[in-house]
């Protein structure tokens, strides 16, 4: 175990005191990551790096791989395509579980082929 592991496990286990499900503070985390891709890049695993770190396997993969990232909603805004007719139906496409793959279809045309097929 490094002075730097060593260093980090010991201050992970003092935030976790008394609690072990804890959230560790992101801060923490940036430096959990920056030690464990040094080490990844120097040929470790993830199960050798947790068990120095007192953590789950899966926890320091995914701070490391970004995972626990929380994806945000941003607001998004519907426009017309540029070319597109409004007075044109959409051309759709079937794709069915075995692979198969039909384009080019309108709605009523998809509805009469789902119906033939059912």
């Amino acid at each position: 175990m490094s002075s730097k592991s060593d260093g980090l496990r010991k201050r992970i286990a003092a935030f976790r005191a008394g609690n072990s499900q804890r959230p560790i503070p992101k801060p923490l985390q940036r430096e959990v990551v920056a030690w464990a891709q040094r080490e990844r890049e120097r040929g470790r695993s993830w199960e050798s790096l947790a068990g120095e770190l007192g953590l789950g396997f899966d926890t320091v993969r995914k701070w490391c791989d970004g995972s626990s990232v929380v994806a945000r909603v941003r607001p998004v805004r519907v426009v017309e395509s540029v070319g597109a007719a409004a007075s044109e139906p959409p051309e759709l496409e079937l794709v069915t579980p075995a692979g198969y793959r039909v384009r080019g279809l309108t709605l009523s045309q998809l509805e009469e082929l789902l119906r033939g097929l059912s």
